[in-house]
């Protein structure tokens, strides 16, 4: 459905401009998402870009919400011995 781009492709920054944008997929990465996972239907199409950087942007890190998670566990097993 849609091209996967190498890592090159999605790190490479159009340098004519003063703003280097992040593509879905690279947004998606960075949070911790699989590739596509904002890639949705809505209304019987796919959702447009602006929707998706929105969700990507509400949600919180994955990577780093586990991390959180589990020093809370430790931390709760700590003070409960």
């Amino acid at each position: 459905f849609f091209k996967q781009k190498t890592a090159y492709e999605i790190l490479t920054c159009d340098w004519s401009s003063d703003v280097c944008s992040s593509d879905l997929t690279e947004c998606e990465r960075l949070q911790g998402f699989p590739d596509g996972h904002t890639l949705i239907t809505y209304r019987g199409k796919p959702a447009a870009d602006g929707p998706r950087y929105k969700a990507i942007g509400n949600s919180m890190a994955v990577p780093v919400m586990r991390w959180v998670g589990n020093r809370i566990k430790k931390f709760d097993g700590l003070v409960r011995q």
